[in-house]
């Protein structure tokens, strides 16, 4: 890799437990040694604003922006998410919803230096009883035979219902890829965590052959990844040895059973086997609202030791 340079950054996501102003979200921020950030979705429209004039004096890069942001309007702060809006719904008056608020981010990114906007690009309306699939996860008593009888159940409910929803999402991301285009923005597709959601590995193969050209990358979430391969629903490493020319970045952090945006070191992944080295995309740690500082600054030095290990092993 050219130059051995990783960029390692921040999500403002372990902030979003409750508002705050955006001098207060940058002080939090300067202190780490990082070299850039991505803005989460919990974020009001003010301390955006705020955030990114502090932000621009402390020359800290953003890399991305976690669609929706800022917090929509009539969207309680604690109810913002990056699924507050479906862009796969069949229903045209939810769609335009997560249309206006999608195409407002891109205008904001268009303002930050190529920060990519990252997207969820929706859900199919289903029961996706995680309830049960917990038991499978924390109950080793669970039978063989019953849980493949509800995967096979589960799997072809959402196919059943996954075409129209799929089609959906393409007229979505027509529209808000020539927006891309017209404000020079790139747009990340997310890897989901639910086996409801889109896209599936089968999705994005769909997503890159129509949107061929378009400024659409693919964002790996390594946390999302783990999920899926510890439930079967993905072989291991599949997704980045299908997308990985088409990567813009990582969101990293770490599972326990299923329990995901953990701290770095404090679940089961093993980042040195699942991360690869480039010097290319920004490896954003994504935290749950609500970590710890120690904690966030732990992630920090244990991703950039992993990583450092990591390019040793490579040379």
């Amino acid at each position: 890799m050219a130059g051995n340079r990783l960029l390692v950054g921040l999500s403002t996501s372990w902030l979003g437990d409750k508002e705050r102003p955006g001098k207060e979200i940058v002080s939090y921020l300067e202190d780490f040694e990082i070299d850039g950030i991505e803005i989460n979705y919990r974020i009001s429209p003010e301390a955006f604003n705020t955030s990114i004039k502090f932000l621009k004096k402390l020359k800290l890069k953003v890399f991305s922006l976690h669609n929706f942001v800022p917090v929509p309007d009539d969207i309680p702060f604690l109810r913002a998410s990056g699924d507050v809006f479906n862009l796969a719904s069949p229903d045209i008056h939810e769609r335009e919803l997560a249309l206006k608020w999608s195409l407002k981010t891109v205008e904001y990114a268009n303002d930050l230096d190529g920060a990519v906007v990252v997207i969820h690009c929706g859900k199919i309306e289903m029961d996706p009883e995680w309830k049960t699939i917990k038991s499978f996860i924390y109950d080793e008593r669970t039978n063989e035979n019953k849980k493949s009888l509800f995967w096979k159940r589960k799997i072809s409910e959402r196919d059943r219902l996954h075409p129209k929803y799929l089609d959906a999402l393409l007229k979505s991301l027509d529209r808000l890829l020539n927006c891309a285009i017209k404000y020079q923005v790139t747009i990340a597709a997310e890897n989901r965590y639910s086996y409801h959601e889109l896209p599936q590995l089968q999705d994005f193969e769909v997503l890159f052959k129509e949107f061929d050209g378009a400024p659409l990358k693919y964002w790996h979430d390594v946390g999302h990844d783990f999920v899926n391969v510890s439930l079967g629903i993905v072989q291991k490493g599949e997704y980045l040895k299908r997308f990985r020319e088409q990567l813009a970045g990582f969101h990293v952090h770490d599972v326990q059973g299923i329990d995901d945006h953990l701290p770095i070191g404090e679940g089961e992944i093993k980042f040195h086997e699942l991360l690869p080295v480039l010097d290319s995309v920004p490896y954003i740690i994504e935290l749950k609202a609500g970590t710890e500082l120690y904690q966030v600054q732990e992630s920090v030095t244990r991703l950039k030791t992993i990583m450092e290990h990591r390019i040793h092993e490579s040379k």
